[in-house]
């Protein structure tokens, strides 16, 4: 979903914690490349859904930095194709342009 309704239900769980502490995680999937060229060509051959994040870790960390604005302590990025080594790389080059 959207980071505005993400804070809207990390609001509301938080309301409900009685002053618990509250650790909000957003998950989705992405295809990651080095280009947004290439990132949309691989998306395009594994079929990925319209709701998938795609992009080079650029542009993937800056369509997460709202959900990170709107309280995501946690964020999860499950990679279409999981098998290909070189999500790694780009996922922690996402989390180093989230964390900066």
């Amino acid at each position: 979903g959207d980071a505005a309704g993400f804070a809207t239900g990390r609001a509301t769980i938080a309301a409900r914690a009685d002053g618990a502490p509250v650790l909000a995680t957003w998950g989705g999937l992405c295809v990651l490349e080095r280009s947004d060229d290439a990132a949309a060509a691989k998306a395009a051959r594994l079929g990925a859904g319209p709701r998938t994040l795609v992009g080079s870790p650029a542009t993937v960390a800056a369509a997460l930095r709202a959900h990170v604005d709107a309280g995501a302590d946690w964020i999860v990025l499950g990679p279409v194709d999981s098998s290909d080594p070189v999500n790694g790389p780009l996922a922690g080059e996402v989390r180093s342009r989230l964390a900066g």
